[in-house]
């Protein structure tokens, strides 16, 4: 039998609000980890990237009520923490002090949206596990 995935055990959380409307959410870093050249003999060389700046994109419905913590964290600037934990596997993302880079960008229509919260900080833990 195979793994499955399900997508209401996956916790986002903000601060000490857990996000309970989200549509999608990604983590990048936001450079490789290793830089890799060669020199004009051959000789290469590996080199370790030491930074740890990575971004978190939060797509949430326009109709959500977890805007108003994400609007409030904005509005005040303060950083926050943001803990992603995927409990259909081992994946858990750590970022102690995450800052909204701007408010979403919002449309009006017919029917209701999607809004975008960029966050970025250092990543504390970023490790992508296999399925339980």
């Amino acid at each position: 039998m195979g793994k499955t995935y399900d997508p209401t055990v996956v916790a986002v959380i903000l601060g000490a609000s857990a996000m309970t409307s989200w549509n999608e959410v990604e983590v990048a870093m936001n450079e490789e980890g290793w830089f890799f050249n060669s020199g004009t003999t051959g000789e290469d060389t590996r080199s370790k990237n030491a930074n740890k700046l990575g971004t978190i994109m939060l797509r949430m419905p326009q109709s959500s009520d977890d805007n108003d913590v994400l609007s409030a964290a904005y509005a005040i600037g303060s950083t926050i923490n943001i803990t992603i934990k995927d409990n259909n596997s081992r994946d858990l993302y750590i970022m102690p002090a995450g800052t909204i880079k701007k408010m979403p960008d919002v449309t009006y229509g017919k029917e209701s949206g999607e809004v975008e919260w960029p966050i970025e900080g250092k990543w504390g833990l970023y490790f992508k596990g296999g399925n339980i």
